[in-house]
This record gives C-alpha cells, structure tokens and sequence, in this order.
C-alpha cells in the first residue's frame, strides 16, 4: 500500500467521522418545543409518548420542517426524536416512533408498505 493510499484512506476515515457528527443549531431547540406541543402530559406534568389531541373527533398537529436540500432537514428530525426523553424506547417491544425512508417519487402506497415493513 502506496504513502497516498494511506493518506486517502485517512481521508475517508475522517470524513465518516464527520458524518456521524451531529451539530446542534438554535433550531433544535425549535423543533423540541414544536415536537413537545405535540404529546400529552400525564399527571405529574411529565411529557409522554402519546400525541395531544385537538378536538373531539381525535385530530392531532404535526410539524413540517422544510427548506431547501441539503439543508439538514432529516438529521434534524432523526436526531429531535432519537434525543426526546418522552419518545426513548422502554424495551425492545415498546417503539414510540418509526422512522423510515420512502423511495422517489414518494406516494401514499409507498409510504404506507415501509411503515409497514418497519413496524412489522
């Protein structure tokens, strides 16, 4: 192995290790707040992995993060769930949430058979 294929596999090393870096923004906290409006309070006032409810028929809100590509929309989201105390997993069985990724062009049918394939 050549001097420089040393120094390009040091590159790539490191810049995996930037990949896996996450830095944390002002909207972060942004997207806590959004994402803790969104789940009900048991009686001690604690957050718990249960959406609020807005009316008597059961709607709950959503957040939508949008800006243009590359702008960190899904480390944003992966990471403000992953983090949120009330949405950790109590064991295996117990998964608050269910993360994944819908191929292009997205639509409904493939949106529904990932959730499905990830929920089991």
């Amino acid at each position: 192995m050549s001097a420089s294929d040393l120094t390009s596999n040091a590159k790539l090393a490191a810049v995996d290790r930037l990949r896996d870096k996450y830095l944390a923004t002002p909207r972060d906290a942004q997207f806590r707040s959004y994402l803790d409006r969104l789940l009900q309070r048991d009686n001690q006032g604690n957050l718990i992995p249960k959406p609020r409810l807005f009316n008597k028929a059961g709607d709950t809100r959503r957040v939508a993060v949008v800006e243009p590509a590359g702008g960190g929309k899904t480390s944003l989201v992966l990471h403000g769930l992953k983090t949120h105390p009330a949405l950790q997993p109590r064991d295996a069985a117990h998964q608050p949430w269910v993360g994944v990724r819908v191929p292009s062009p997205p639509t409904a049918k493939s949106l529904a058979i990932e959730i499905l394939k990830a929920s089991g």
